[in-house]
């Protein structure tokens, strides 16, 4: 399950009144003690925007962490396996949720391109 939109972001967002700012939807997270990966996420979460529900916070975080994953992942060359992934993006210094995300990647499978990872994580 990618991380973005996982049932710990929405488990961590139940109850919280929309719309919501950034502000707003990361204390209701704390408050509900979700997991520092999933607080995380959040903070990537455009400022000044008033989110109308849980799928427009996930749509939001999930935009911004596809650029990250872009970024983690830039100059690997191809194909790659999952260790390669992880250890190019652990040199190129990617966010806890960018890595956490890159970690669920399928073991024992080749992927040929930037594009055809952020599928598989997003």
């Amino acid at each position: 399950m990618a991380l973005y939109c996982s049932e710990e972001i929405f488990e961590a967002l139940s109850g919280l009144r929309f719309p919501a700012d950034k502000e707003a939807v990361i204390g209701h997270a704390t408050k509900k003690k979700a997991r520092r990966t999933v607080l995380e996420t959040l903070k990537q979460l455009e400022e000044g925007v008033q989110f109308g529900d849980v799928g427009a916070v996930c749509k939001n975080v999930k935009v911004v962490c596809s650029l990250e994953v872009y970024k983690a992942l830039q100059g690997l060359r191809f194909p790659a396996a999952k260790d390669k992934i992880l250890t190019h993006a652990a040199g190129r210094g990617a966010s806890l949720a960018t890595f956490t995300a890159l970690e669920n990647l399928p073991e024992g499978y080749s992927f040929n391109s930037v594009g055809e990872i952020c599928e598989r994580v997003l």
